[in-house]
């Protein structure tokens, strides 16, 4: 199955329900389905070419928030740990920081024996480039307009590995 990352769009409503109940029970309940993006195992590639780091966070980028920052939101453990919260300011700041990268800016950045070398997951060594290329790509699309309706709404995100 797998590390996969997901993303789940709440407003300040949502949030106050979220920190008296189940997270995943809200997470996963069909009539929340809109408000959910799974984004696969494609989390940690759109991570590091969005930043050019393994682990590390760019404090002074807003995309490196995008998929491992956040502050914990609640104590549930969503497989790979807590949700984490990027409020309404720091999503608008990552929908505004998103803009200018289209597909060839994404490929410009995406390297995929260089991210087999620092273990980038899921990237294996015998990885087609193409193949992951599109793969990604296609990840780094949805999220992106998610980010984008989250940010035209005001909303929050929470983000979690599962």
């Amino acid at each position: 199955m797998g590390m996969i990352g997901s993303y789940f769009c709440a407003d300040a409503n949502m949030l106050a329900r979220l920190e008296r109940e189940d997270c995943a029970e809200i997470f996963y309940d069909e009539a929340n389905e809109r408000l959910l993006l799974d984004v696969d195992k494609a989390w940690h590639i759109i991570h590091y070419v969005l930043n050019g780091t393994v682990w590390d966070i760019p404090e002074d980028q807003p995309l490196g928030q995008l998929v491992l920052g956040g502050e914990v939101f609640v104590d549930e453990d969503m497989g790979y740990g807590p949700p984490r919260l990027l409020g309404p300011e720091t999503v608008r700041q990552m929908a505004e920081a998103l803009e200018p990268w289209d597909k060839t800016a994404f490929r410009t950045r995406f390297h995929v024996k260089e991210m087999a070398e620092k273990e980038i997951y899921p990237i294996c060594d015998d990885e087609d480039e193409e193949t992951c290329f599109e793969y990604a790509w296609s990840y780094f699309e949805l999220l992106s307009a998610f980010v984008r309706s989250a940010a035209e709404q005001g909303s929050s995100l929470l983000l979690f590995i599962s």
